[in-house]
């Protein structure tokens, strides 16, 4: 999931450029066998080690040494479950704390560490930096908590 930047098309405008390590969806890299049992690469694959990633397909952005969500994801650390009498997970369900933030949630005031609910099924896990987290689209997050 994790790739670096070696070249970036020429009609492209925005914040990713050479040498930037991105997060990006597992199957890029995914390699699969075809009917007749070929070994086959994914579709992203042209050669040498090299892919071309489209831009739904990036979630995080490393530059200098500080990560930046991408376009319209985000990422939440899931909230630790409360001391109770029974646990039925290690964390709340549906509760967490944003991590790294975009700019359209900014737009409405949901930031950095804020807590937040978000809408079932929409977690999707990745460990970023050993610490782990949800990838989640802005549309996900339903609440903010504090």
């Amino acid at each position: 999931r994790i790739a670096v930047v070696v070249e970036t098309p020429l009609s492209y405008v925005g914040d990713i450029g050479l040498g930037d390590t991105i997060v990006i969806h597992h199957n890029i890299f995914r390699s699969y066998y075809d009917m007749k049992g070929y070994e086959r690469k994914s579709r992203e694959y042209f050669k040498d080690n090299l892919y071309l990633v489209d831009e739904n397909q990036i979630y995080l952005v490393k530059k200098n040494n500080h990560w930046n969500s991408f376009d319209n994801f985000c990422f939440v650390s899931p909230k630790k479950e409360e001391e109770t009498m029974v646990a039925l997970d290690e964390y709340e369900s549906n509760q967490g704390v944003i991590v790294f933030s975009n700019k359209h949630l900014e737009a409405i005031g949901i930031n950095k560490g804020d807590e937040i609910a978000f809408v079932d099924d929409s977690e999707y896990e990745f460990e970023i930096d050993e610490v782990k987290m949800y990838r989640m689209k802005t549309k996900d997050i339903c609440l903010k908590l504090n």
